[in-house]
């Protein structure tokens, strides 16, 4: 499946469709994390972003850089 990832909330559904296809393993907080990105539209912080980004790159995932972060 090909996801378009243009948002906060693309980015944590792919994490987790990921983790259940088994292509990549998420540790209890990093799925957390990926499901309150589902839940919550407020901008990203710095720190969230760069987790994000870390999550993504370890899951093959395509780069999600200054998407929803907030300025």
């Amino acid at each position: 499946m090909q996801i378009e990832i243009r948002t906060p909330a693309d980015a944590g559904f792919a994490l987790l469709l990921a983790h259940r296809e088994g292509r990549t393993k998420l540790n209890r907080r990093s799925a957390q994390f990926a499901g309150q990105l589902l839940a919550n539209d407020d901008p990203l912080t710095e720190p969230q972003a760069r987790w994000l980004a870390q999550l993504m790159d370890r899951a093959g995932l395509p780069d999600f850089t200054n998407g929803g972060i907030d300025d």
